[in-house]
């Protein structure tokens, strides 16, 4: 694995104390991290090099999970009539 780095240990002391304290209000939190990776071989539109492009990540992330959310909903409902 390429070295990240280097950390920020006021960033990383603030991620722990958030996860702290996720974890005394909820006792089930799930935390993952993403990596957008771009093709670095490739030609990428302007519109890459700037924060958008984790802005239409999230807004799609969210989207996608607002759909599986109602999917569940709506198969939970329809088994159990």
């Amino acid at each position: 694995m390429e070295r990240k780095g280097p950390f920020v240990a006021a960033y990383l002391s603030r991620l722990k104390h958030t996860i702290d304290r996720a974890l005394a209000q909820y006792p089930r939190v799930l935390a993952f991290r993403v990596d957008l990776r771009l093709p670095a071989d490739q030609s990428l539109p302007d519109r890459t090099d700037d924060h958008g492009v984790i802005s239409r990540f999230t807004g799609s992330f969210k989207a996608k999970v607002r759909h599986c959310v109602f999917r569940a909903i709506v198969t939970t409902h329809s088994v159990s009539t």
